[in-house]
């Protein structure tokens, strides 16, 4: 019997797939402009990013700041996620789910001491890579067999041995099943 429930795990890989993205963030370059739309070059500039779940929404998910010095052309690189966080509703950059919504990235440079606005899109790939990269390699409430020892089953794995489970602990599978 402890084989046959061994040979019939059931949920392989559901209960960690919290679809959390990588956490490694984006890159973004721009070019600093003053509000007289004079480039800023070489200057250390004040850079804030909101990352907000649809064009609508009143609640960022994410909000971090950088403070970047820009070259002899007013260029500056970094990577979004790897700030200072300001807001949002995520406590870290790896909590934002990428799998929720459209985002939106606002981009707003710091001006003679007040945030100005440069830019609100859309963005379109990367949410989308995140939640590839974080896919599940066995969908929820597969059936897979199992030819190994009791103790080496894979963590988030459960024995398809009749044992009941917690319906709010296992939303994800009671949503599949239909239960």
């Amino acid at each position: 019997m402890q084989k046959m429930a061994l040979l019939c795990l059931l949920f392989a890989g559901i209960l960690l797939s919290f679809t959390q993205n990588s956490g490694k963030g984006f890159s973004y370059q721009a070019i600093a402009r003053n509000s007289d739309g004079q480039i800023k070059a070489k200057e250390q500039v004040e850079v804030q990013f909101t990352l907000m779940p649809g064009p609508q929404a009143a609640t960022p998910a994410w909000q971090e700041t950088h403070s970047v010095l820009t070259n002899e052309f007013g260029l500056f690189s970094l990577v979004i996620g790897k700030g200072t966080k300001s807001g949002g509703s995520a406590t870290t950059f790896a909590d934002v789910d990428f799998s929720t919504a459209e985002f939106w990235l606002k981009v707003e440079i710091k001006d003679k001491g007040s945030w100005q606005q440069i830019s609100e899109t859309q963005l379109l790939s990367v949410p989308y890579a995140e939640v590839a990269g974080n896919a599940q390699a066995v969908p929820t409430g597969m059936i897979m067999a199992f030819a190994g020892p009791k103790d080496k089953v894979p963590s988030g794995w459960r024995p398809c041995d009749g044992t009941p489970l917690n319906r709010s602990q296992f939303a994800s599978l009671y949503a599949v099943i239909g239960f």
